[in-house]
């Protein structure tokens, strides 16, 4: 089954694909960081850090794996609201490519300081 809308509008535009590709990139980079990091445990782990109260969220290992999910989230919906908006929206299209990448550096950097303050 072919969709023509999708892999003509994907692979033409060369800027889109880069930044498609990129973001899923570094959201697989942010699923590894996790996987690689995050062991199942007993005690609770520290979800988030402010730095006027300091630690002010406590949860369990699997809550951890909501950051690099609403990632995913994220650049499936940019990516197919990009991929669906006409031909003559391509600056919304990049926009939408782009926030997907700025999105997935915000999670690495947050799933980086939680990682270094829990372990």
């Amino acid at each position: 089954m072919s969709f023509p809308l999708f892999s003509k509008k994907i692979f033409s535009d060369k800027l889109f694909s880069i930044l498609l590709i990129c973001g899923l990139v570094l959201n697989i980079l942010l699923w590894v960081l996790v996987i690689w990091k995050v062991r199942p445990q007993e005690e609770p782990l520290f979800l988030h850090y402010n730095i006027y109260f300091g630690i002010d969220l406590l949860g369990s290992w699997q809550q951890f794996y909501l950051m690099p999910a609403s990632g995913t989230v994220i650049l499936l919906l940019n990516s197919i609201l990009a991929i669906l908006l006409p031909q003559k929206e391509k600056i919304i299209s990049h926009f939408l490519a782009a926030i997907n990448i700025i999105a997935q550096i915000v999670l690495i950097v947050a799933c980086i300081l939680i990682i270094l303050l829990n372990f």
